[in-house]
C-alpha cells in the first residue's frame, strides 16, 4: 500500500511540475517585451504589456508586477525570489465625498516606472512600489520594502544600506563585465 502512495505521490508531483511549466510559458509568451533566456518559476499575476524584460531575467513563483499606466522595466540578469510584488501606481484618495473605490480617475502622479538595472538581485517577499530605479548590482534582502531609489551596488535591507562592493572592487567588476 506505501508503494502505491509512492508512485501516486511521484505521479502529482510530475504533474504539478508540468503543469507549472505550461502556465510559466503561457505568462511569459504574454509580456510585452522580453529578452532571451527568460524564465518564470510558477503562477503569479502579472499586467503584462506593462512589464518589459532583459535578457536572463529569472522570476520566482508568486511574483506580483502590476502597473496599471506606468512601465515595469527589468534589465538583463536579474533574479527573483519568490512571492515579489512590484506596484506601478497608487489609487487615489484626495477627493472628499467620494470613497476611494470609485475614484478612477488617475493623475500623472499616481503612476510611476519602476526600474530595475542589471544584475540584481531582489530577495523573497520583497516589494518596490511605484516610480523606484534600483541601480545596477544591487541585492535587496528577503522582505524589504523598498519606497525610494537605490543607488548601483548597494545592498538595501530594511534595517539600513551598505555598499556591496568597495569603488575599486565596483571598477574591477563594471571592467569586466561592461568593458568600462
Amino acid at each position: 500500500m506505501n508503494s502505491i502512495k509512492a508512485i501516486i505521490g511521484r505521479l502529482v508531483l510530475f504533474m504539478r511540475r508540468a503543469a507549472n511549466s505550461c502556465q510559466s510559458a503561457y505568462q511569459l509568451s504574454k509580456i510585452a517585451k522580453k529578452g532571451t533566456n527568460c524564465s518564470i518559476s510558477g503562477p503569479g499575476y502579472f499586467t503584462y504589456s506593462h512589464i518589459e524584460l532583459g535578457d536572463n531575467v529569472y522570476i520566482g513563483k508568486d511574483c506580483v508586477l502590476m502597473a496599471a499606466e506606468s512601465r515595469i522595466i527589468i534589465k538583463d540578469n536579474v533574479l527573483f525570489g519568490p512571492h515579489i510584488f512590484l506596484i506601478g501606481g497608487d489609487h487615489r484618495f484626495d477627493i472628499v465625498g467620494q470613497p476611494i473605490r470609485t475614484i478612477l480617475k488617475k493623475r500623472p502622479q499616481d503612476d510611476a516606472d519602476i526600474i530595475i538595472d542589471e544584475e540584481c538581485w531582489i530577495g523573497a517577499n520583497s516589494i518596490i512600489l511605484k516610480g523606484v530605479h534600483i541601480g545596477r548590482g544591487c541585492v535587496i534582502g528577503a522582505g524589504s520594502i523598498v519606497t525610494r531609489n537605490v543607488p548601483p551596488y548597494t545592498i538595501y535591507t530594511n534595517k539600513g544600506t551598505r555598499p556591496r562592493f568597495t569603488p575599486e572592487q565596483i571598477a574591477e567588476h563594471e571592467r569586466v563585465l561592461y568593458g568600462k
